[in-house]
Order: structure tokens, then sequence, then C-alpha cells
């Protein structure tokens, strides 16, 4: 019972801590042609209303490539949040989300940076290119908010409470 129990709260442990602080950095990677681009965001998964940190990598034939101009294209996916969402409506009253244009700066060979915010939660779709020509299109996901870190912790102490509640029964009842 005791073997049951250890592995039980290990195997609880295990999973809060895989869901709270997920695993990887990088949330989408493509290959175009003979480029490869690789996305990654600070925060992990950015959040609707705060800036987030976007990187790039474009490498070519497994080298970085350095001194290129890149612009990205953002726009929302329809259908991808919100109630009206939920009837095939976008947010704005059934119309398209309009795409808007950034650039990003390189920060290191062959790796290109550039901070975003993002108006709403949902799905984005960003195009990415290299001068005028579009190398990649990938999908990133927006959080609506933060994590809401009081419920996480909760959440992980449910598990722990129950565990030493079953420790003190066991230790006042003898038979287990």
């Amino acid at each position: 019972m005791k073997k049951f129990v250890v592995m039980l709260l290990t195997l609880a442990l295990v999973s809060a801590l895989g869901l709270t602080l997920g695993c990887g950095s990088a949330l989408a990677d493509g290959v175009h042609g003979e480029d490869m681009v690789v996305l990654s965001s600070n925060p992990r998964f950015p959040v609707a209303g705060e800036q987030a940190q976007l990187t790039i990598q474009i490498m070519q034939d497994g080298e970085p490539e350095e001194g290129l101009e890149v612009m990205v294209l953002v726009q929302k996916l329809a259908g991808t949040g919100g109630h009206a969402d939920d009837m095939g409506e976008d947010l704005a009253g059934g119309e398209a989300a309009a795409a808007e244009m950034f650039s990003l700066s390189e920060a290191s060979p062959g790796a290109y940076t550039g901070n975003y915010t993002f108006e709403q939660g949902g799905v984005y779709m960003l195009m990415i290119h290299k001068g005028s020509e579009m190398i990649d299109e990938l999908e990133l996901p927006v959080r609506f908010g933060p994590i809401a870190w009081p419920f996480i912790v909760v959440l992980g102490a449910v598990p722990l409470l129950l565990a030493g509640a079953l420790a003190v029964i066991k230790s006042v009842r003898k038979e287990w």
C-alpha cells in the first residue's frame, strides 16, 4: 500500500509540474524550399494585450542566413476565440481581421527578433517574409489572459493535503 501511495503522489506531482511549466521553447517550425524557419516566443505562449518578443531563426542548408530584411505579416484566424466566433463570426462584427506587418531586427546570425502586442486571444497566422518573398506561414496561439497562478498552486496543493490526511489516518489506524 505504501508503494502505491508513493507512486500515486509522484505521478500527480510530475503531471502537475508538466502542465504548469510546459516544455521546450520552439512553438513552430517549417521548411519552405531551401529555407528552414523556427519561431519562438517570450513568453512561450503570448498573452493578449501584453507585449511578446518573437524570435525567428532562418537557416538555409543548415547555415544561418545573415543580413536579411525580415518582415512578419500578422493576421488573426477567423473563428479562433470569443463567443461570437463560436457562430463563425469574428469579434469585429463578422469582418475579417485586419493584417498588420512589422519588421524584425537581427539579434544574432540568422536570428531575428521583434516585439508585438496581440490585441485578442486566439490563433494568429504569421507570414514570414524575407525581403519581398514569403518564405513560410506559421500559426501562433495567443492566450486570452495570464496564467492564474493562485489557482495552479491550490490545484497542486490538493494532492499534498490528501496525502497528508492519508498519512495521519494511517498512523492513527494501525490495521492498514
